[in-house]
């Protein structure tokens, strides 16, 4: 009887040098695809700040852009014509409305005295800082949100306060005012556009209306006088003080005004540092890796009318 045959099992496998390319390949494969996800969580992400700071920016643009272009508004007396005449050092427009004063008021660096009651006696901080806007008219339930039968400012508090017509001094109106301007949130630490309202009995102490909103840039529309609607330059609100006349005649003068405001994103959402182009049209740098733009728009005083050139 013959012997069974051997039955030899090879067992087959990959080598160490083997096994250490395959791994080798895998995690070069599995950090392409890393860095890839991480590139585009990236974008991604810098992607929805950008819209959000878009649609943050359209809701402070408008909100300031609805009462700036009601600066001073007032409504017309029936049967006055509108004449004007020279007084001291320019032409002035005789009253036929309730309110015949300066309908905005601004300071590049801000107010130095932001709460006092009479817009007539702001002062402005000198040096650099963001700017600050005060606006005045005449209110009603109508041209603002009203707080029962009175108008309101812009924190929604009802102006209660008579003021006596300009026109003849006898009737009285609601003279409605509100002042913008940027600082720091004492609760958040970031950065907000505030608003104070003459409303309330309040006495101009400010509220946040929207947060992320780093600086305020406003640039005047000016004529050469109160009775034109015709733009001849754009003046920082320096500028405008510098020209002759009282401070209601200066102000008067103002037909539109140019708002940019520069918002910040709420995250550090930059992989590196980068840059922005602010209100000026210059390319800053951005070290601290929050995303920043800057947003325009052209605001035309309603009683202005609006001629440009």
């Amino acid at each position: 009887m013959k012997p069974p045959k051997k039955v030899f099992l090879y067992q087959s496998g990959v080598s160490l040098i083997e096994l250490m390319i395959s791994i080798t390949i895998g995690v070069v494969i599995l950090g392409a695809i890393l860095a890839v996800y991480s590139a585009t969580s990236s974008t991604g992400k810098q992607s929805e700040t950008a819209t959000r700071m878009s649609e943050d920016a359209a809701v402070a643009m408008n909100y300031m852009a609805g009462y700036i272009r009601m600066a001073g508004f007032s409504f017309p007396q029936a049967n006055v014509p509108v004449n004007t005449a020279v007084s001291g050092t320019g032409t002035v427009q005789v009253n036929d409305s309730n309110f015949a004063g300066a309908g905005v008021r601004g300071c590049d660096a801000g107010f130095s005295n932001p709460t006092v009651s009479t817009t007539l006696s702001l002062t402005c901080n000198s040096g650099t800082g963001t700017a600050a806007i005060s606006v005045r008219f005449e209110g009603d339930a109508y041209n603002t949100g009203p707080s029962g039968v009175n108008p309101t400012d812009c924190l929604s508090q009802a102006v209660n306060a008579a003021t006596s017509s300009d026109f003849n001094g006898g009737p009285t109106y609601s003279l409605v005012e509100s002042r913008f301007y940027v600082k720091t949130g004492a609760n958040s630490g970031t950065p907000e556009l505030y608003c104070g309202g003459n409303g309330g009995g309040s006495n101009f102490v400010a509220q946040p209306i929207m947060q992320y909103v780093e600086s305020l840039v406003f640039t005047y529309g000016v004529a050469d006088d109160v009775s034109s609607q015709v733009v001849t330059s754009y003046l920082t609100a320096a500028g405008v003080d510098l020209l002759p006349g009282s401070v209601d005649q200066r102000w008067s003068r103002v037909v539109s005004v140019k708002v940019c405001l520069v918002m910040r994103s709420e995250m550090p959402d930059q992989n590196t540092p980068g840059s922005y182009i602010n209100c000026a049209g210059n390319s800053v740098a951005s070290t601290d890796r929050f995303l920043r733009k800057a947003f325009r728009s052209v605001v035309t005083l309603r009683n202005r009318g609006a001629l440009s050139s």
